[in-house]
């Protein structure tokens, strides 16, 4: 990481201060002093003066260093093929109705067009050789048959060779989530009710695409309730896409997402609430 000239130049004073040889010069104490006699009627010691030249010239060259080291990178970055990152960028530049070209032997659009990407949200997870990639559009949630089809050919093109590929795109999960709340008497219940509510619902709205749901998080905003003494975790129910009953989690601390969509459709919350 490049150096300021002022660490720079401090670093070469010190460094100047302990050569025994050099004891004689007339110093300044350190940068700042050195920007007070630059700015002031005194006469500032040529050495100084090539001291701090030095320090601009050093401090400019670990600049451009940097900035050459994040242009190498970049172009790095984007020459990883095959990673889970690498997979989730080309997805996401999916566009439906447009066919890939081979362009200098690398499968590409012969145009960028925005209103064909219709992939808003991508995961990717590899398991046994097998990468699984989980979708969902920018309007709605699932892809038609056609859609669908397109994207895989799409991933077909410019996959590595032996890789296979799944795609997953289902409707949402459902969840139910069971509470006791203790409350303080000096909240009116029906509005702690609403802030309640207000409060569950709002942090499911925010949850990243195929994350999981983690149930220490819920408690921990609803313990910031005003009226809520202790939030009590009681119970989880989930159902997936697949599933056609709601399967019992019991009191386990968190939902991984990952065999549905990757988000939560419905949520019934069940609270009961009893005075603290």
């Amino acid at each position: 990481m490049a150096r300021t000239v002022e660490v720079i130049f401090n670093e070469l004073l010190s460094y100047k201060n302990g050569m025994e040889v050099l004891t004689g010069l007339t110093s300044v104490s350190d940068y700042q002093d050195f920007l007070t006699q630059l700015n002031s009627d005194s006469k500032v010691a040529n050495w100084v003066l090539e001291l701090y030249n030095q320090s601009v010239v050093i401090a400019g060259l670990e600049q451009m260093m940097d900035d050459s080291i994040a242009d190498i990178q970049t172009i790095i970055d984007s020459k990883q093929v095959g990673t889970g990152d690498w997979y989730r960028t080309q997805v996401l530049k999916f566009q439906y109705t447009d066919v890939l070209q081979m362009i200098d032997n690398v499968p590409s659009y012969t145009s960028i067009d925005t209103t064909k990407q219709i992939i808003e949200f991508c995961s990717v997870n590899e398991e046994s050789g097998v990468v699984y990639i989980k979708v969902r559009r920018k309007t709605g949630v699932l892809l038609s048959q056609s859609e669908y089809n397109a994207l895989y050919s799409y991933l077909e093109k410019i996959k590595i060779i032996g890789t296979k590929i799944v795609i997953y795109n289902f409707e949402p999960d459902d969840i139910e989530l069971y509470y006791t709340i203790l409350y303080s008497g000096e909240v009116g219940l029906d509005n702690l009710k609403v802030s309640v509510d207000a409060t569950i619902n709002n942090y499911l709205s925010t949850l990243a695409f195929d994350t999981k749901l983690k149930i220490n998080a819920i408690t921990d905003i609803l313990q910031n309730v005003t009226g809520v003494v202790d939030p009590q975790f009681t119970g989880l129910k989930a159902k997936k896409n697949t599933d056609l009953t709601y399967t019992d989690y019991g009191l386990a601390y968190s939902y991984d997402m990952y065999a549905g969509c990757g988000v939560l459709k419905n949520s019934s919350i069940t609270i009961t609430y009893t005075l603290g």
